[in-house]
């Protein structure tokens, strides 16, 4: 009887030990992850802020970029954590976007990066955004937490396998 009061005892104590530990990894990594991809989006968003800029320093206002929409197209494609990006007038509204109307719903502050673009020929501001993937990020944690699951399942097998060790 005792024995087994003391099994069950290291298997609630590991049972939480092992959720607490996924828990507190997997959100540490959600941070440190979004915490690299807004360090990598912003030297993203600095290059294609100053070749936009070199453009518009040409006599093009920010309405007139022809085929930026296209460009940015294929730059969001090859960066998965980006969800999208546009180019938005002074009010926030779209000018180009890569994803349409989309781009008009809200987002939280740490998935979007905005920067100033300066003012075209015609004095209009406008501002570049990029916007992280939420979905990416989501992918990426529900691996950390899988890998979190697989460690707790086998600590069980071993406690099994200890227990029986034990008993015997």
């Amino acid at each position: 009887f005792r024995g087994r009061r003391l099994s069950s005892a290291l298997f609630v104590i590991l049972g939480l030990s092992q959720l607490a530990f996924g828990v507190i990894n997997a959100e540490m990594f959600r941070r440190a992850y979004v915490y690299m991809a807004q360090q990598n989006t912003n030297v993203s968003a600095q290059i294609i802020r100053k070749t936009i800029q070199g453009v518009v320093q040409k006599g093009i206002s920010f309405e007139d970029l022809v085929g930026v929409d296209d460009w940015m197209t294929r730059l969001d494609a090859a960066l998965p954590e980006i969800d999208r990006i546009s180019i938005l007038d002074a009010s926030g509204r779209p000018l180009h976007t890569t994803r349409g109307a989309a781009a008009t719903e809200p987002v939280p502050a740490e998935y979007r990066i905005e920067t100033p673009l300066g003012k075209d020929r015609d004095g209009k501001a406008a501002s570049l955004s990029l916007v992280l993937s939420q979905e990416f990020f989501k992918k990426k944690t529900r691996a950390v937490v899988l890998d979190a699951v697989t460690v707790a399942v086998v600590s069980f097998f071993n406690l099994v396998e200890l227990v029986i060790f034990l008993s015997f």
